[in-house]
């Protein structure tokens, strides 16, 4: 488990800087999460980003539980139930399946979609296709799910940085 104390979005007071990793570039930081709330009644989310797998992980224990209202007692909880699937993806358990665990685990924070920027650009899995299926069709262009091409790059970061809202 990382010490979350090294990374700039943690405060030792307790209230994290919960907007820092959403305005990050992908490309400087690569391991990424899509989120959002639990509740089947609210449909809004964002993508975080972060350097590394241990942030990302130690990002979900510290910070989720503090977006979502959790205290003392709650805190703990969360933390134990989706403590195998974090410890899992360290050890390297797939990201897709590290989001079905969590998502298993609880019921405050529903993660869509969970990895690494490349495969968000490029890998064959259902969710990434649809996804850059969606950035094409808003970019007025065909739906079309392949890779994204060097010179999408910037366009497509621009439309994560919006997207869910």
């Amino acid at each position: 488990m990382a010490d979350p104390q090294g990374y700039e979005w943690f405060r030792a007071e307790g209230e994290h800087d919960a907007g820092l990793p959403q305005g990050r570039d992908p490309r400087e930081y690569p391991w990424g999460m899509y989120a959002t709330d639990g509740s089947p009644l609210v449909s809004v989310g964002m993508f975080f980003w972060f350097s590394t797998a241990e942030e990302l992980t130690s990002w979900f224990r510290e910070v989720e539980p503090q977006i979502y209202g959790l205290e003392g007692a709650e805190v703990n909880d969360f933390r134990a139930v989706v403590e195998p699937a974090l410890s899992a993806f360290i050890a390297g358990v797939d990201p897709e399946q590290t989001a079905e665990q969590i998502n298993a685990a609880q019921s405050e924070v529903s993660v869509v979609w969970w990895g690494r920027f490349d495969a968000l650009c490029s890998k064959d899995s259902e969710w990434e296709r649809d996804f850059r299926s969606e950035f094409r069709e808003r970019n007025d262009d065909e739906p079309d799910p392949s890779p994204i091409a060097a010179k999408e790059t910037d366009d497509f970061i621009a439309f994560i940085s919006e997207y869910g809202y």
